[in-house]
Order: C-alpha cells, then structure tokens, then sequence
C-alpha cells in the first residue's frame, strides 16, 4: 500500500512539472516587460507667438509659449484637431486649415495670439519639433485648472471697446502688482469675463474705475492672470448709530428740578472748542446718579441722545458729574 502511495505522488508531481514545461513551451518566450508600454505622453497649456509653413496644406511647425519656455510642435496629418464653437467634433488637417486660414494663404498665421492645449509624446526630448498627437485651440476664457482668487486695487486699465481682450494692473498684498487679462466677449467662444459692479446692469470693463477695489477669479497663466470673473467690492459705509453723546457745561436753563414735569429744552457747551448742543429732557429721561434731584447752570453732564421722529433731539439719560463728599465734612 504504501509503495502504491508513492508511486501515485510521484505520478502526480511528474504530471504537474511536465504540464508546466509543455504549457511555457507552448506559449513562446516571455514578453519583454516594457516592450507594451505606450509612448510617454504629456500635455502642454500656452499661447502660440509663431507659425511656420514647412508645406502648405500639409505640414506646419507651431512655436509655443508656456511656462517653461518656447515649445515647438508639429502639425500634420497624423495630429486630431478639436476646436469649440461651430465646428464640433475632431478635425483632420485639411478641415482644420479651411477653418482657421482665413486669408486663403495655406499658412496659419492666424494662430498667433490664441491659447491652446497639446497632447505631444515626449520621444527623443533633444528632437524638436516634438509631435503633436491631438491640437485644440482654447476658448478665450477656459479654466484647465481650479480657479484662484486675487484681492485688490484696480489701476492702469486698458479698455478699446473694439478688441477681444483687455486688461488692467491689480495691486494685491500678496503678489504685488499682478497684470490681469480680460475678454471682453467680443469673441466666438463665449460671453467672456464677468463683471458685477454695484449699480450697473450690465457692466463691462469699461465702467472699472482705478482705485476700485475688486475680487477676481480666474487661473495663473504665462504672462499673469486671465480673468474669468470680476467684482468690485463697495466700500463700507459708516454705521448709521442710533444714539449719541455729548458731555459739557450746563448754560441753559439756570435751574432745573428733577424728574421734569414737561419737555425741557437743555443747552450744554462742550470742550475744548466751545461748541454748543441743545436737546430735549423728558419725564422719560433717566437721570443718573440716582437721587439727583436738581440741575444748576455751570454743572456737568453727560447726555444720550436720540432724535424722534420729528428730528428733535431727545436725551434718554443724563448722567450729572458731582464731587462726593468725603465723610464728616461739609
């Protein structure tokens, strides 16, 4: 029995092994670990300042400012292009060239000024330009990235109510004088930066004044900040508080016995300036300390006042400034 035991695990170990050979046979050799990977690839954010025509229709050489530097890029049959607005959905080369070029030229000088997103492989780094995979041009106010917040002081604008963009310098503690980019909607892509400013409907960059002070989001760009939108922040009026005080000299009237029967009218003159202030006391008002019985020209009060609804100034209590006497004197 127990030569049949080891005779059956040794079949069985034998069956695995040779089962395992066959089948690694059978499958060819290992594959290379990197040999799946894909070309790396990244994406790249930036403001075309050149385009050259290697041929007509066909092949264009895109130079790219980011905030790494100049970028040069290729453009050619091999690159999907997406552009928002009309034209929706990808376009190919030939479809891209009869949309942008308007002169007819077959070059892309129309491209300068716009902001784009690249997807490019990163090949040979040394080679330029690099290849471009997929080409969208940005809309003039696009957030690829969380909105920031800057709070400041509006100077230097600069508005042409006939231009696409314009801007203005934005003073903030943090980042000091901060240049800020401003679509004025004029374009194809959108209703451009918002404005809300007290008082105005509908208001542009042209109703921003320097000196106002403004909250603005928007996203860190190349040459400073694009804005996407913008409020002016008014300025605080001043509490409206609805009593006062006044402290001076009694010199109306010469004599007065408290609590008052009827409404009497009190002129106090304060210091230093002399100014005088009349109001009225009432058998409302509360006169402190409590036990004062009379009030005599030359004494000096302190008074709140309120007006009502007449416009009179009415003192709600008056305080009466006297010296205690010291104890066991007269």
């Amino acid at each position: 029995m127990k030569v049949t035991r080891t005779l059956a695990i040794l079949t069985l170990v034998l069956a695995l092994v040779l089962g395992g050979t066959m089948t690694a046979f059978a499958s060819g050799p290992p594959k290379n670990p990197g040999q799946d990977k894909g070309t790396p690839k990244h994406g790249l954010f930036g403001t075309v300042t050149s385009v050259e025509t290697v041929s007509p229709g066909a092949v264009y050489v895109l130079y790219l400012q980011t905030k790494r530097g100049t970028v040069a890029l290729n453009l050619d049959e091999s690159t999907t292009y997406l552009v928002p607005g009309e034209a929706r959905g990808p376009q190919n080369l030939g479809s891209f060239v009869d949309l942008m070029d308007a002169n007819g030229d077959g070059n892309l000088d129309e491209l300068k000024g716009h902001r784009v997103a690249a997807l490019v492989t990163d090949g040979d780094k040394s080679a330029q330009p690099a290849t471009c995979l997929r080409f969208m041009l940005l809309p003039s106010i696009i957030l690829p990235s969380l909105p920031h917040a800057l709070i400041g002081q509006v100077k230097d604008i600069q508005y042409d109510p006939g231009q696409k963009e314009g801007s203005f310098t934005l003073s903030t503690l943090k980042h000091g004088d901060v240049p800020v980019r401003v679509d004025n909607g004029l374009g194809e892509y959108g209703p451009g930066t918002k404005f809300r400013i007290p008082g105005i409907l509908e208001p542009n960059l042209g109703d921003l004044k320097a000196g106002d002070r403004v909250a603005v989001t928007g996203i860190w760009w190349v040459d400073g900040f694009l804005a996407q939108g913008v409020r002016v922040i008014p300025a605080r009026p001043l509490p409206v508080l609805p009593f006062s005080h006044c402290t001076g000299t009694v010199t109306e009237p010469e004599s007065l016995s408290l609590p008052v029967a009827e409404d009497v009218q009190v002129t106090v003159q304060r210091k230093p300036n002399g100014e005088t202030v009349t109001f009225w006391v009432t058998p409302e008002t509360k006169w402190l300390p409590k036990g004062v019985s009379t009030l005599e020209k030359g004494e000096l009060i302190t008074a709140i006042l309120k007006k009502d609804e007449e416009g009179k100034s009415v003192a709600k209590i008056v305080m009466v400034h006297r010296l205690k006497k010291a104890k066991g004197k007269d």
